[in-house]
């Protein structure tokens, strides 16, 4: 029942059927990214929180495709087109149609939940276990589909967070966070 739900649900996401559709992605070439309707937490006027929301979509479609790879085989360009929103790998290409992974900052090593860069309060990263589900996601999806590149990406977005997350949040080696806390 799980399983034929979770097909229906992302199904209905994945398609789009009309102008009367709820619930769908669309590619927006003025902003360079993939938009979801209906939309929540400011992820379009504000490109908030991204690789959060569609990091759900990308694992659940990894977990219905391990088990249904016909299923997997259907949606696989939409859940490349999530993917490539979050963590494009193309560098300077006019070919790209999204920015070289897009919230994620590899000399820092950890992703931020801001779409803009707002350099009075940061980029917003309030969520390191939804930006650790995408990473997994894609490497679940990786393994499901068999794109050894896209679980290669996955894995170095998850080990790279990790280690932000304890250096930075669980500060670890003592050397980020004052001694009084």
């Amino acid at each position: 029942k799980i399983l034929n739900a979770m097909k229906k649900e992302l199904s209905n996401w994945f398609s789009y059927s009309g102008s009367g559709d709820g619930k769908y992605f669309a590619y927006s070439q003025g902003i360079g990214s993939l938009l979801s309707f209906p939309s929540s937490y400011n992820s379009i006027d504000q490109m908030n929180d991204h690789h959060f929301h569609y990091g759900y979509f990308i694992q659940a479609a990894a977990q219905v495709g391990i088990r249904d790879s016909e299923w997997l085989q259907k949606y696989g360009a939409v859940i490349e087109e999530l993917i490539d929103d979050i963590a494009c790998t193309t560098r300077n290409s006019k070919d790209s149609r999204y920015p070289f992974l897009r919230n994620f900052a590899p000399f820092e090593g950890h992703s931020w939940a801001s779409g803009f860069e707002d350099p009075e309060s940061g980029n917003n990263q309030e969520s390191t276990s939804e930006a650790m589900n995408a990473w997994y996601g894609i490497i679940l999806y990786g393994e499901a589909s068999g794109n050894k590149e896209i679980r290669d990406l996955g894995i170095y977005l998850y080990t790279t967070e990790l280690s932000a997350i304890n250096s930075y949040w669980f500060d670890q080696d003592k050397s980020v966070l004052d001694n009084k806390y």
